[in-house]
């Protein structure tokens, strides 16, 4: 499901970074969604759903990758948080912290 372009990295434990190079933050959650579908409509356990949570951050100009990944992990915790299952990005962060 990844472009060529597009780097794996296994960070500890089980969580993942995928380097989407180039691409903005609609087709990144493209991306994602499509993962996380693809990975709940394999039966890859038999007799056992597997599911995924992902949290998408975008690298800004004025971050550090510990910045990033502090993003990006605190829109997975959201997805765990919500029931698994789904993609969150760092913009559903924002919102979520904004007055009402």
């Amino acid at each position: 499901m990844l472009r060529e372009s597009d780097h794996l990295f296994r960070i500890g434990g089980d969580e993942f970074v995928i380097v989407a190079d180039g691409a903005d933050h609609d087709s990144a959650l493209h991306l994602t969604e499509k993962i996380r579908q693809g990975v709940a409509s394999k039966n890859l356990v038999p007799g056992q759903q597997m599911t995924i949570s992902l949290g998408l951050a975008v690298l800004d100009d004025e971050d550090t990758i510990d910045t990033w990944l502090a993003r990006a992990d605190e829109a997975l915790y959201n997805a765990k948080n919500a029931g698994r299952n789904q993609v969150h990005s760092e913009r559903d962060v924002s919102r979520a912290d904004a007055p009402r």
